[in-house]
């Protein structure tokens, strides 16, 4: 799917099937109720603009155990009512890496739940009005090369029960209203070399 301009639809605004290798380049798509909604499959999302939507800007969810292998790169998401990014599920391995604007979200920027293992790597997150990057108990994720500033709540927040391996390293971290890096309870974490 190329160059498609998509608003005001009451579901996702794409929405990806099961063991799908689609690619969604240089499209536009703004009050809906997702941006785009993965479920477990392999989609290479690029160049798009999600903006405005009433939930999550782009949600991947790893259903019933099925892989989902999300690759989302050079994308603006901005001032979705719910996170900017939000994975979801065992056996999630999206990588998120080198999109242009993660910002203004009503809650995270980068959201990771329910055993979601995901790659955050050369983004600018900043002014989310949740954290900018939040790993929920039971994730973790390798968080590397990022700029991540001024959101109200921590930069980056991770940890919690069964919350292991989490590498951060060589971030930018500034400005925010609250911690730079938050962890609770977490297991072994590697963080190094960030700003």
């Amino acid at each position: 799917m190329q160059r498609v301009r998509i608003e005001n639809v009451l579901g996702p605004g794409i929405k990806i099937a099961k063991g799908n290798y689609s690619k969604i380049k240089g499209c536009e798509v703004t009050r809906c109720q997702c941006g785009v909604h993965v479920q477990s499959a392999q989609p290479h999302i690029l160049m798009n603009t999600f903006s405005g939507n009433y939930e999550n800007g782009i949600f991947t969810d790893a259903q019933k155990g099925r892989r989902c292998d999300a690759l989302i790169e050079f994308n603006k998401v901005e001032r979705n009512k719910q996170n900017g990014i939000l994975c979801k599920g065992y056996n999630n391995h999206t990588k998120i890496s080198r999109n242009l604007k993660i910002s203004n979200n009503s809650l995270v920027g980068v959201k990771a739940v329910d055993g979601a293992v995901i790659s955050v790597s050369n983004n600018t997150i900043s002014y989310n009005f949740g954290q900018g990057v939040l790993l929920v108990e039971s994730t973790h994720g390798h968080i590397e090369k990022n700029l991540i500033s001024s959101n109200y709540k921590a930069n980056l927040a991770f940890g919690g029960a069964s919350s292991c391996d989490t590498v951060v390293i060589r971030n930018e971290i500034k400005e925010g209203r609250a911690e730079g890096i938050f962890m609770i309870e977490s297991g072994f974490a590697w963080i190094f070399r960030n700003e």
